[in-house]
């Protein structure tokens, strides 16, 4: 039970009686004790499912011309951004990089769709995103759902890295000592928009110890206090420093970026993602 009291006062305020309330909580607590209980359920569902989704980034190397690092930091426990790396053959890596639109359990279930849908035997990128495409459309996810992808397979055979992309506007970047190249091309988002999207293939040479910068949006639209983005300059600064190894860059973004928007890495308002490749 619960009980309220109430003094009764006379007119010289002097205490003459007290109202005593008592009412039965029982349903109350029963109702608490179950929404608690829900909440516990759900709460540990999130952690199996984070693991899931976690379980499905990179481990390993997938060949060892290549060097891989990559940072993945979501603002949920479950994430909307997704990364892979895999072998196709002995001469050819794939590799690609998503945003998945909205968060929590529906964008990390869009991811599950992603990485179920990617056909490693095509060898052209632009090919790869039609076909997701029609997957995605087979699906009836809706309009308000959508996926943006850069696609890529390098040929360490001819040292090339073909291209393709979906609307991902985060264009990945191949720098070494002396040049830098946005790989930007044309492309829109996995989604039901439009009926025959149209993917282009691009082409560029590659050379040892040329690295290949992938990231998501995450990291260059965090604003600091004057509403100010990180913005891809401050992004791009940071990785000149060539010197130092891809972990060491990958960490000292995030570092910059989260310090810059005054937050710590577990208070991110996006999820952030970044990988780094490096020829060896």
């Amino acid at each position: 039970f619960s009980v309220m009291s109430s003094p009764v006062k006379n007119s010289r305020g002097e205490t003459i009686a007290v109202v005593e309330v008592l009412r039965d909580i029982t349903e109350m607590k029963r109702l608490q004790r179950k929404i608690t209980e829900q909440n516990d359920k759900l709460q540990n569902d999130l952690d199996i499912a984070r693991k899931l989704q976690c379980n499905m980034l990179p481990k390993e190397l997938p060949n060892a011309a290549v060097k891989f690092s990559f940072v993945y930091k979501p603002c949920e426990k479950l994430g909307g951004d997704f990364l892979d790396i895999f072998n196709i053959d002995e001469k050819r890596i794939g590799m690609y990089i998503a945003d998945v639109s909205g968060r929590g359990v529906s964008a990390s279930l869009l991811t599950v769709f992603l990485r179920s849908s990617i056909n490693k035997k095509i060898l052209q990128p632009s090919s790869v995103l039609k076909e997701i495409y029609r997957e995605f459309n087979s699906n009836f996810f809706g309009q308000d759902l959508y996926i943006t992808i850069f696609y890529a397979i390098i040929d360490l055979e001819n040292s090339t890295i073909t291209y393709s992309n979906a609307g991902h506007n985060a264009c990945p970047v191949v720098f070494n000592r002396n040049r830098f190249e946005i790989l930007r091309s044309p492309g829109i988002p996995i989604s039901d928009w439009f009926d025959h999207p149209e993917y282009t293939d691009s082409v560029l040479p590659l050379i040892k110890n040329d690295r290949i910068f992938f990231y998501t949006d995450g990291i260059v639209e965090l604003r600091n206090h004057k509403n100010e983005q990180f913005g891809e300059e401050r992004l791009i600064d940071l990785l000149t420093d060539y010197s130092s190894d891809p972990n060491t860059i990958l960490n000292r973004i995030v570092d910059k970026a989260c310090s810059f928007a005054g937050v710590d890495s577990t208070e991110i308002p996006d999820d952030i993602t970044m990988a780094l490749l490096e020829m060896r």
